[in-house]
């Protein structure tokens, strides 16, 4: 065969022996008409993602022009852009965002969606949307379970959430939440990885232990100044105090690490106290309101609503859009 000189393409540079064509950045890589290889930050599926393509796992950004269908899963490091619906599938974006144009579909909530940053659609039905920051959906949320870092939106005009967990760190905004006949609705401002009454539990846990150690330093040190008072400057030199001693730093040290898990927590938890869930239209009968822990039942349908948490009780105030 014959010798072929590689050419640097977009996205690439040849190596200094001419022996390898190396990629400049992350991306997928791509062939032209006339074989060239080159790099594509973003990879573009132009049709559906199913059959015909398989998997994809690749890093950079993925657009697909069609739907991705379902008992298929697509994994990229950057931003997702799909242009149809999510059936069934698997869609995570490592580093970036998830945008779906046509709306999630998850039958069966088979529908698994995962970004770092936001999640944004046009609908949701049988699906699972875990957010590291914001959650947008236009339209209704329907059997469904959203949990977001931040925020869950679902203000706009055809926004709604029946039959469905919203939950945020921060603030969830709904249109209306609930309807005639839904089961099972629940706004819920909680951390995506323990809830309030497990923050509220693991703070009385440390406390319990924190005294524990502060008990056993304090008795740990009362041996100390009585070997001292008692045995004078043969004992102050000897292993047996000087074992206290390290006793002490010891314990010392396990307190300031257990007493700084417990400032974090209560930071975490006094973050979700600061929570709000506002219902811009309707709450309906049957929907649970819950804020770190403090829950509410809707007995009858209630209109513009902002919950918050004040001198530790779930209050209603009403909503105004200034508010």
């Amino acid at each position: 065969g014959e010798d072929i000189v590689l050419t640097a393409s977009k996205g690439t540079y040849v190596s200094e022996d001419g022996l390898e064509l190396r990629a400049i950045t992350d991306g997928s890589v791509q062939r032209d008409r006339k074989g060239v290889l080159y790099v594509e930050e973003a990879y573009n599926i132009r049709g559906n993602l199913g059959y015909s393509t398989g998997n994809v796992n690749c890093a950079g950004d993925v657009k697909v022009g069609g739907d991705v269908l379902s008992g298929f899963s697509l994994i990229a490091t950057g931003d997702v852009v799909i242009n149809g619906v999510i059936e069934g599938a698997k869609v995570i974006s490592k580093s970036g965002s998830v945008m779906v144009k046509g709306g999630i579909h998850g039958q069966q909530n088979q529908a698994y969606i995962e970004a770092k940053e936001t999640v944004a659609a046009r609908f949701v039905q049988e699906a699972t949307i875990i957010s590291g920051d914001t959650v947008m959906i236009s339209g209704h949320i329907l059997d469904s379970t959203i949990k977001a870092a931040r925020i869950v939106d679902v203000s706009s005009k055809h926004g709604s959430v029946m039959n469905s967990l919203v939950q945020a760190a921060e603030e969830i905004i709904v249109r209306n939440l609930g309807g005639p006949g839904s089961k099972g609705t629940e706004a819920r401002i909680s951390d995506l990885e323990t809830n309030a009454t497990e923050i509220r539990e693991n703070i009385q846990r440390l406390g319990r232990t924190i005294a524990a150690l502060e008990d056993k330093v304090g008795r740990l040190k009362d041996v100390v100044d009585t070997l001292s008072k008692t045995g004078g400057r043969a004992i102050m030199k000897g292993s047996g105090i000087k074992n206290y001693v390290e006793r002490i730093v010891k314990e010392n040290d396990n307190l300031s690490k257990v007493m700084d898990e417990r400032a974090e927590l209560r930071k975490l938890l006094a973050k979700l106290l600061c929570g709000r869930i506002t219902i811009i239209d309707t709450l309906y009968p049957g929907c649970k309101i819950t804020i770190a822990g403090l829950s509410e039942t809707i007995n009858d349908p209630i209109r513009k609503l902002v919950y918050t948490v004040e001198k530790g009780e779930l209050v209603a105030r009403p909503y105004s859009p200034s508010s």
